[in-house]
């Protein structure tokens, strides 16, 4: 659209954070609008279903297809590493001109009549529009609610197979699976050269 933009990262550098993603098809359809859909499939998997069972027993409780969820809404479900997504919008942001800024810790925001201001410890920088995205202990919430952060009490824990070891086990390596449980889940699913479990 023409717009001018600069990203302040606190971070030394941009990178991933996490294992897999799972990507819904109204997700991919804005990644279709962006023309970055084709690099997201050819980096990710298409699952075939999501199928849901019982983690205590193993049965199968409900089965999703896929290929009929795409050509009901249009587009693909797609699972994909983090690294791999970041690197797509990585890319994209880069030959679209945005100017991509690390190591900037922002300490506070400023609203004004015309604008906002980013404060960090280089100084000051005003712009039309600010958009914070800046975590779960978040500098610019404050303008809007001092509340604080109330742990949900959940964990998740993530791990990776390589494939050659998880094709030695029984799972499906074209579904994601989903395992429910009292008070737990264990989610199933393939990446490009792993298992994922989570």
């Amino acid at each position: 659209k023409g717009l001018r933009v600069r990203v302040l990262e606190r971070a030394a550098e941009f990178g991933e954070v996490g294992a897999g993603l799972q990507i819904a098809p109204n997700c991919t359809r804005i990644l279709d609008q962006w023309g970055l859909l084709d690099e997201v499939t050819a980096l990710g998997v298409v699952p075939e279903n999501l199928v849901m069972r019982d983690a205590v027993d193993g049965s199968e409780l409900t089965r999703l297809d896929l290929g009929d969820a795409r050509e009901r809404y249009g587009f693909p479900y797609v699972v994909i590493h983090r690294s791999d997504l970041h690197g797509t919008l990585l890319r994209a942001c880069e030959r679209a001109g945005v100017d991509l800024v690390t190591n900037v810790a922002v300490t506070a925001y400023e609203q004004g009549s015309d604008g906002a201001t980013v404060v960090h410890a280089g100084g000051r920088e005003a712009a039309r529009v600010v958009i914070a995205a800046d975590g779960l202990h978040s500098v610019a919430r404050k303008l809007i609610s001092d509340d604080q952060p109330v742990s949900s009490a959940y964990v998740a824990y993530r791990g990776a197979v390589p494939m050659g070891q998880a094709e030695q086990i029984y799972i499906s390596l074209d579904d994601v699976v989903v395992y429910v449980g009292p008070r737990s889940h264990f989610v199933q699913y393939s990446l490009r050269g792993c298992g994922v479990f989570t």
